[in-house]
């Protein structure tokens, strides 16, 4: 029931070599290569992923999003119908609760970033 969104995409950077319109390497004037640094995601195989977590795949013109399961959404729901939760459990919720709001900030903060690039 618990993920996030690095159980289904890994993320890093990479350099790529420079080239130039027809292909070829570009070298600098002491003749290194020219590289830059790229930032990529990649979705995970299949098989490493939980495809009952998901909700939703699309492809659009942006590329392509997953929507995940609203993971708060359940544990509020659990929580209101069956108040079984210790204090150290609903301690445990609120934390949880806590570090979703901070990578949620986190993501909104990284969407903007690669908008304006």
């Amino acid at each position: 029931m618990l993920s996030d969104v690095t159980d289904f995409i890994e993320f890093g950077t990479s350099e790529l070599q420079e080239i130039d319109e027809i292909g070829e390497p570009i070298f600098d004037d002491e003749g290194n290569t020219i590289t830059y640094m790229v930032s990529h995601m990649n979705f995970r195989n299949h098989d490493e992923v939980d495809g009952t977590l998901i909700t939703e795949v699309k492809k659009g013109k942006d590329g392509v999003s997953i929507k995940l399961a609203d993971k708060m959404k359940a544990l509020d729901m659990l929580t209101k119908y069956f108040d079984l939760l210790s204090e150290k459990d609903k301690k445990q919720l609120q934390e949880e609760k806590l570090k979703l709001d901070i990578e949620n900030t986190k993501v909104d903060s990284l969407v903007i970033t690669i908008m304006v690039q």
